[in-house]
């Protein structure tokens, strides 16, 4: 499979020192730095330059899951572990498992769980720990157990029964029902897949196993996974796990040491596991969920496949595109040729492996968000009851991405059709600048995601996509802004100091929604369902 040869950076000659534009050496460097960012996220989508690539890193994909001798390997991190919680009204709420446990140990200490919000990527316990360490002085030996006791009372409410506080949802329950993996590898310390494998496949056997740096031997849980036995499923736990072992990864570091000191062991220890993770050309991988940062992706990657990046003899790595890390993306870009970043979430991933692994299917088509290819689009997502069903484009900050992803669910809950999400919507190969102009040239409502962390930022492309919904909306007859602040406080009382001011002053004088971290109010929900009807044809 051919790799993209990376295109030309834009110039810089326009901007140089002493030139009457910029004349200061600091502005000129970060003038520079900031046009090869723009260039690396751009080319970050090029990555399989024509369709035939793309189709052939899916047909691997598709041939692994159907052998018959398993083939796949799934790495399972914390934003695949989606659950439904009940809320004290009764609502459902669809969430991270670990955006509960860290919200659990922020309010057990006092501190708001908005802390847990701030920009970059960082899994939700990693953060909550750093931010225990930070405010309240808290040691890894302290914050272990306290994180221990707070996932097993809160999995201790995740059952499928009608009656409990939380269930399995989304991406989790999908990966229970999948029987095609070789082997699991999970990423975090807890039990709720193992139940949900249970449960959705009551003649499932599971082989446990795991690594802890400092477990005791006597604990009757073992380090190494079994020989591969057709009809058994080996889950291996690969940062600790919680319980009677109580050794786990607890924050960024506590991981790093915990990978270097598995590297170390495993060569004695887990010589099976080992054998199977290097086994070559012959394993592929599948990460759903990992939301891997930069300095961990890189390592973990490395450590799973021998060979280096650069070789050939290294296997698929298959992740979702919406929770990968940009400087991660640009390091595989450039130096794997087998790494292939795919355009979905951790659910819709899971739902092509179902597909893929049950029965033939004929080229993908890459379609919009939230459908299958190769199947018949969902009549939810293409027309509603009373017409034709809406399309919308949603623009977003990186930083909010979770919150969009909610919001996206919820549309095609209400009735929407097509749904732009950038990182969901456009292909590896596409022409990323076209694609985006010509979906806000068509879409039928165009809805700003309104934030902090989007007003802190000078630059971004949400800025210019705005700009030119904007430049559309004016020649527009109707409605067709939709600004929604994600913020706990309503749009009005947030106090931004660049979205109200300037070009988007207008956005001040519209109808502002409010959805507090993707999560619709009930008002925003009935203005959306009253816009989706108006232009569906029906009555509002």
């Amino acid at each position: 499979m051919p790799h993209r040869q990376a295109g030309a950076a834009p110039s810089i000659a326009n901007v140089t020192p002493g030139s009457s534009r910029d004349t200061t050496p600091s502005s000129w460097h970060a003038a520079v730095s900031s046009l090869y960012d723009r260039a690396r996220r751009q080319h970050v989508w090029q990555k399989r330059s024509d369709m035939s690539d793309r189709r052939s890193a899916l047909g691997i994909l598709k041939k692994a899951l159907q052998a018959p001798t398993r083939r796949v390997i799934a790495v399972i991190g914390p934003e695949a572990l989606t659950i439904e919680a009940r809320q004290p009204d009764g609502r459902l709420r669809e969430v991270s498992f670990y955006r509960l446990v860290a919200e659990k140990l922020l309010q057990d200490h006092g501190l708001p769980t908005d802390l847990l919000d701030a920009p970059g990527p960082m899994w939700m316990l990693h953060r909550a720990a750093s931010i225990l360490m930070e405010r309240k002085g808290c040691s890894t030996d302290e914050l272990r157990p306290m994180i221990d006791d707070a996932i097993q009372e809160l999995q201790a409410h995740c059952h499928p029964g009608p009656d409990s506080l939380m269930r399995p949802s989304g991406a989790l329950r999908e990966l229970a029902r999948l029987d095609c993996f070789r082997l699991i590898l999970s990423l975090t310390p807890d039990d709720l897949l193992p139940a949900a494998l249970r449960e959705a496949q009551p003649g499932c056997v599971l082989d446990m196993a795991g690594y802890s740096p400092n477990l005791d031997l006597e604990s009757g849980w073992p380090i190494d996974v079994p020989s591969y036995t057709k009809g058994r499923l080996r889950y291996y736990q690969l940062l600790g796990r919680i319980g009677s072992v109580g050794d786990f990864a607890v924050h960024e570091e506590d991981t790093l040491e915990h990978l270097q000191r598995f590297r170390d062991d495993a060569e004695r220890s887990a010589k099976t596991l080992l054998a199977d993770l290097r086994n070559g050309k012959n394993n592929v991988f599948v990460y759903l969920g990992c939301g891997l940062p930069d300095w961990m992706g890189r390592g973990l990657l490395r450590l799973l496949g021998e060979a280096r990046f650069i070789s050939s003899e290294r296997p698929y790595d298959f992740f979702c595109v919406s929770s990968q890390d940009d400087q991660l993306n640009g390091f595989l870009d450039q130096f794997s040729r087998k790494s292939v970043v795919l355009p979905w979430t951790a659910l819709e991933l899971a739902r092509q492996i179902r597909a893929m692994s049950q029965a033939p299917l004929p080229a993908p088509s890459w379609q919009p968000a939230g459908s299958t290819p190769g199947s018949a689009p969902d009549p939810a997502h293409t027309r509603h009851q009373d017409g034709p069903a809406p399309s919308i484009f949603v623009s977003y900050a990186t930083e909010n991405a979770t919150a969009a992803l909610r919001i996206v669910e919820q549309l095609r809950q209400i009735g929407f059709g097509e749904i732009w999400l950038d990182h969901k919507t456009l292909v590896a190969g596409d022409d990323w600048t076209d694609k985006i102009d010509d979906a806000i040239a068509t879409c039928d409502y165009f809805m700003l995601l309104l934030s902090r962390q989007a007003d802190q930022r000078s630059e971004g492309v949400y800025w210019e996509e705005w700009r030119k919904a904007m430049d559309r909306s004016r020649r527009k007859f109707g409605a067709f802004l939709l600004p929604v602040g994600i913020d706990a406080e309503h749009p009005f009382k947030v106090g931004y100091e660049r979205i109200f001011t300037d070009w988007t002053r207008p956005l001040y004088n519209r109808h502002l929604l409010h959805a507090p971290g993707g999560e619709m109010s009930p008002d925003t929900r009935d203005q959306l369902v009253r816009r989706r009807q108006s232009l569906a044809g029906g009555q509002p």
